[in-house]
């Protein structure tokens, strides 16, 4: 079950970077994921601490809003 709930998150996340940073820096946060760490998304997801590491080369203290409006897309409850 868990592994399905994080395949999951890990799909969410990958939309939400799509839509609102583009493919190409998706791209290249999940090359540096690799690089530094040797994980994809979904194992970056379960280490989320190595995602947030990541996304703080990227963005410098504007990671934590990056963060936020990620969650928050992804937790988004639909009426």
């Amino acid at each position: 079950m868990i592994n399905s709930i994080e395949k999951l998150l890990a799909e969410s996340f990958e939309k939400s970077f799509d839509s609102y940073f583009g493919i190409e820096l998706k791209n290249r946060i999940k090359n540096r994921l690799a690089e530094k760490y040797g994980l994809n998304l979904p194992q970056a997801i379960r280490n989320f601490h190595k995602f947030e590491n990541v996304l703080f080369e990227f963005f410098g203290e504007g990671s934590s809003g990056v963060i936020y409006y990620l969650l928050e897309d992804v937790c988004k409850i639909k009426k």
